[in-house]
C-alpha cells in the first residue's frame, strides 16, 4: 500500500470528505510537513524550508475558498540554530500570507529535521469547497501553469546546475500562492478543486475519483522554463509540488467565471483545459500514459 492509497483507506476509515483540508461550519483545518532529507535541497536554507511549509499548507486552505487565521509550528532540530533558521522562514512566511501564529512545540533530534505547520483557517464563502463535486457536462479548467515544482525535483535527481534554470530555482527556494486563489476558488460556478502538490496525473485524478466521474484534459500548460528542463518531454513534469489549481466549473457560468478568473490572476494563466464526462472515474490525458505523482512512501 502507497502513500494515495493509505490517504483513501483511512478517509474511507474515518468517514471524513476526501479532500486536503477539513472543512465544517466555515472553519478549515490543514496540517502539512516535511523532513529535510526528502524536502531540502542542496541550493536551500532551513528558512526556505520554514517558508516551505508554510506555503504547503496554505495552498490547501486557499484551495478550499478559505484563509488562514491561526498557525500551530511543531518541529524537530539539532540545536538553538537550526530552529532559529526553521522559525525565521515560518514567521516570513506568515507575515507574507497573514494571520498569526499563535504557538507550537520544539524537539531534539539527532538526524533529520523536520517540520509540520498547522492552519486553521476561515472561509471566505462558508460552502464546503473540495474535489468532490465535479458532474458530467462541468469544465476542467486550470489556473497557473504547471511544471516548475516538479522540474525542481528532477534537476536535484538528475545532477542539472540549478543556476541554469533561474526560476526553477526561485520557485522551489520561495514558493508563492498568491492571495486572489481564495476568491477565485469560492466563485459559485466552480464545482470542485484541488492544488497541485503531488503532480498533475493524482491532482487530476483525484477530482475524477473523488465525484465518480471521468475527466478527459486535452492539455495540461506549463512553465516553459520548466519544459526546458526535461528537454520538452512534459509528461516527466508529473512530480508535484507545482501548486497551481485544477478545477471543475458549470457550463452555464464558464464565461462569466472565466473573466472573473483572468481579472484577477495578475497575469496567471486561467483557461479551460477539459471536460468532465461520465464513465469510469479517474482521468484520460492526450498523451499521458503514466501515473506519475510523488509518492512518500
Amino acid at each position: 500500500m502507497g502513500e494515495h492509497e493509505f490517504a483513501e483507506w483511512l478517509v474511507d476509515r474515518l468517514g471524513v470528505p476526501n479532500a486536503d483540508a477539513f472543512s465544517e461550519g466555515g472553519l478549515i483545518l490543514k496540517v502539512d510537513g516535511y523532513s529535510a532529507s526528502e524536502a531540502l535541497y542542496p541550493w536551500m536554507t532551513l528558512k526556505d524550508l520554514g517558508w516551505k511549509a508554510v506555503t504547503s499548507a496554505v495552498s490547501d486552505v486557499y484551495a478550499s475558498g478559505g484563509v488562514p487565521v491561526f498557525y500551530l509550528v511543531s518541529i524537530g532540530a539539532n540545536g538553538e540554530g537550526e530552529a532559529r533558521d526553521l522559525m525565521s522562514g515560518v514567521i516570513d512566511a506568515v507575515e507574507f500570507y497573514g494571520g498569526r501564529l499563535v504557538g507550537g512545540d520544539t524537539n531534539k533530534c539527532k538526524g533529520d529535521k523536520w517540520i509540520d505547520v498547522f492552519v486553521l483557517g476561515k472561509s471566505l464563502s462558508g460552502r464546503l469547497i473540495s474535489r468532490e463535486g465535479a458532474r458530467p457536462g462541468d469544465a476542467v479548467v486550470q489556473v497557473g501553469e504547471a511544471g516548475l515544482g516538479s522540474a525542481a525535483y528532477i534537476v536535484y535527481s538528475e545532477g542539472l546546475n540549478i543556476d541554469e534554470f533561474p526560476r526553477v530555482k526561485r520557485w522551489s527556494v520561495r514558493p508563492v500562492v498568491p492571495s486572489w486563489v481564495p476568491r477565485v476558488v469560492s466563485h459559485q460556478c466552480v464545482s470542485a478543486v484541488i492544488d497541485n502538490s503531488d503532480g498533475f496525473y493524482y491532482s487530476l485524478r483525484s477530482i475524477g475519483v473523488a465525484s465518480s466521474v471521468r475527466l478527459v484534459v486535452d492539455r495540461v500548460v506549463f512553465d516553459g522554463e520548466a519544459v526546458r528542463v526535461v528537454g520538452g518531454d512534459w509528461p516527466r513534469l508529473s512530480v508535484g509540488e507545482d501548486y497551481n489549481l485544477f478545477m471543475t466549473v458549470r457550463p452555464g457560468c464558464l464565461e462569466s467565471f472565466l473573466d472573473w478568473c483572468r481579472g484577477m490572476s495578475g497575469g496567471w494563466f486561467c483557461g479551460v483545459i477539459g471536460r468532465v464526462e461520465g464513465g469510469s472515474p479517474g482521468v484520460s490525458i492526450a498523451g499521458y500514459s503514466g501515473c506519475g505523482g510523488w509518492r512518500s512512501f
